[in-house]
């Protein structure tokens, strides 16, 4: 249930990035004419940071191990109910 909800505010975040950037241009306002990149920068460096800190690595181990990862949380803040 976490995953998807977090999917959708990024989603979300990424769309309201592109909303502002689109009033701007409307309104004439030129604050990002040559740099329309750095929001999406800046957003995919919180995702990225994000992502290695709270999703677990799953190199080299079996399914097995995978779910008793996800059973313990693993120190994250979300936990997961594989039955």
């Amino acid at each position: 249930m976490f995953l998807p909800c977090t999917q959708l505010l990024y989603f979300f975040l990424v769309n309201l990035s592109i909303s502002v950037i689109q009033l701007l241009e409307h309104m004439q306002i030129d604050a990002l004419d040559n740099y329309t990149f750095l929001p999406f920068s800046v957003l995919l460096a919180i995702f990225w940071i994000f992502t290695y800190k709270k999703v677990p690595e799953t190199k080299n181990k079996t399914f097995e191990e995978i779910i008793a990862l996800f059973r313990q949380g693993n120190g994250s803040f979300f936990t997961f109910t594989i039955t």
